[in-house]
């Protein structure tokens, strides 16, 4: 079981939007939901839980970097 998820589709998801959200990068975020949902489409749910992860990432790129 650990290798089908290994080799799937939802690990290369998770994986780059794991990378994008360390990096900051809405571009690349979006990019992985969109390539992802052009093969497997995302239900209203999912749509709905990584549309709240994007806003919070955007917002966290308007707040001012106070270190």
């Amino acid at each position: 079981l650990a290798q089908d998820f290994a080799a799937s589709r939802e690990r290369e998801l998770a994986g780059a939007l794991l990378d994008a959200l360390e990096q900051r990068d809405a571009e690349a975020f979006t990019s992985a939901v969109q390539e992802f949902d052009r093969v497997q489409r995302l239900d209203a749910w999912k749509t709905a839980l990584l549309l709240d992860l994007k806003g919070a990432l955007e917002a966290a790129d308007d707040a001012p970097d106070l270190t």
